[in-house]
């Protein structure tokens, strides 16, 4: 009996050693180029798969899946079974970034594994998913010449190349029959979407308008009337919400929080931040259905100030913010994810 239980052992052994030494692994970091800051809860995933078919999908062979903590390089160990690796065929390596059901990050290039790669110090790049730009109800300043259209968002005072597309040639027609052989501005109503599109001149891509809908023609000669959405820049934007708590109002010393984006050169221009305890001055920068802001943090003066949480919440808000929106005469703010940070109210003197 015990030199059954002796040898069962011993085959027991070997069956271990031989499904250990059937696998293998792949180990790496995955990376972003430029410093991208990555957002909490989320799950990266890396996966093996055999690609040899060009006209069938790809076969999985391993996949490994985790929630990591801390930023760019993640490092990861994929391990996949030997006996699924046949010779002849070709094999890729693969990762994303998902948020929920969101994807935020992805390879786009092909990366072969065991055609001479280190697959012991393997490095995948991570493309940052673009936003789908949004359609939305634009007012501007247009003009028409020498086969060229240039629109003059007066939301933003941004300005675009019109791409000719889309209900282009409603407005270029509207446009042409309004100034009668002139070549001036004038302020017209559309539906449409900043896109990316070739330059006209020289390489690259550029953002340009997408006319979806041309509403029509005001006749003004310049951005100061406002139908239906106030500017962005030239405004005084009172706070009314951080994430989803409504504003306490300040004590009657305190100078209430808003922000000030003074219009400057397309897209570009002066920022100023009042939190409730420091006035700020920065710069803000918009770019298509984006916005950024800069600003200098606020020297220690040795004072106590009541609103010292609301403001560290304020500028951290600022800091955090990527999309923008405006609704009539409420502005809202909304980071990477599309999470409501804040919202202000147009305050008119």
């Amino acid at each position: 009996m015990k030199k059954i239980w002796t040898l069962l052992l011993i085959l027991s052994m070997g069956f271990s050693s031989t499904l250990m030494a059937d696998k293998s692994f792949i180990e790496g970091k995955a990376m972003a180029s430029g410093n991208e800051v990555l957002p909490p809860k989320i799950t990266f995933e890396v996966v093996l798969e055999d690609v040899s078919r060009a006209d069938a999908a790809s076969i999985l062979i391993a996949k490994q899946t985790f929630e990591p903590i801390g930023q760019f390089p993640i490092s990861f160990k994929l391990t996949y079974d030997d006996d699924k690796i046949q010779l002849g065929q070709r094999y890729a390596v693969r990762a994303k970034i998902t948020q929920g059901k969101k994807l935020l990050y992805i390879t786009d290039t092909y990366n072969p594994a065991f055609v001479g790669n280190d697959m012991k110090h393997l490095t995948l790049m991570l493309k940052k998913v673009a936003k789908d730009p949004e359609s939305r109800m634009m007012e501007g300043m247009y003009k028409y010449m020498a086969d060229a259209a240039l629109f003059k968002d007066c939301m933003t005072g941004k300005y675009y190349p019109v791409a000719f597309k889309g209900d282009n040639a409603a407005l270029e027609k509207a446009y042409l029959n309004e100034v009668n052989g002139s070549n001036y501005y004038v302020k017209v109503e559309v539906k449409g979407k900043v896109i990316k599109s070739p330059k006209m001149e020289g390489e690259g891509e550029e953002a340009t308008l997408l006319v979806e809908e041309f509403l029509r023609i005001t006749g003004l000669r310049d951005c100061t009337v406002q139908r239906a959405n106030v500017p962005m820049t030239n405004n005084y934007w009172k706070l009314t919400q951080l994430y989803n708590q409504k504003m306490i109002k300040l004590g009657c010393k305190q100078k209430e929080a808003h922000i000030l984006l003074r219009e400057g050169l397309n897209g570009a221009g002066e920022l100023k931040v009042v939190t409730g305890c420091h006035t700020l001055k920065g710069n803000y920068k918009i770019d298509e259905n984006t916005v950024q802001f800069h600003f200098d943090m606020p020297k220690e003066d040795g004072e106590n100030c009541a609103y010292e949480d609301l403001e560290k919440t304020f500028m951290s808000v600022l800091k955090n913010t990527l999309y923008w929106r405006i609704e009539g005469e409420t502005l809202k703010l909304y980071d990477e994810l599309d999470n409501h940070l804040a919202s202000f109210e147009a305050v008119y003197f």
